[in-house]
């Protein structure tokens, strides 16, 4: 029986997403369903998008991964700020180039 996890508004935050995974990651029945926000407030939204890639990767039909609102934003602009000194996507050393949408 399929067993469905749903996980939202990870916002930058790897340790919380790694521990969430830790006891699903090894069943072979859950089907993981991310709904967005994966980058943002958080320490590492690099780490995260690296985390979430590599899942995607190593179990693709496991793995649902909807856009959110941030990363929605963050492609409407062509991957650019609007304003050379704005602070969207750009917090706690986290920049636009790393966020490498495919």
């Amino acid at each position: 029986m399929t067993k469905i996890v749903i996980i939202g508004d990870v916002g930058g935050c790897i340790e919380e997403l790694a521990d969430a995974l830790v006891a699903y990651e090894h069943d072979p029945d859950v089907v993981v369903v991310q709904v967005g926000d994966l980058v943002d407030r958080g320490p590492d939204s690099r780490g995260v998008l690296e985390l979430v890639g590599t899942r995607l990767g190593e179990r693709p039909r496991r793995w649902i991964q909807l856009i959110g609102n941030h990363e929605w934003q963050y492609r409407r602009v062509g991957g650019r700020c609007r304003r050379p000194d704005s602070r969207a996507f750009q917090h706690r050393g986290f920049r636009q180039p790393d966020l490498a949408v495919r």
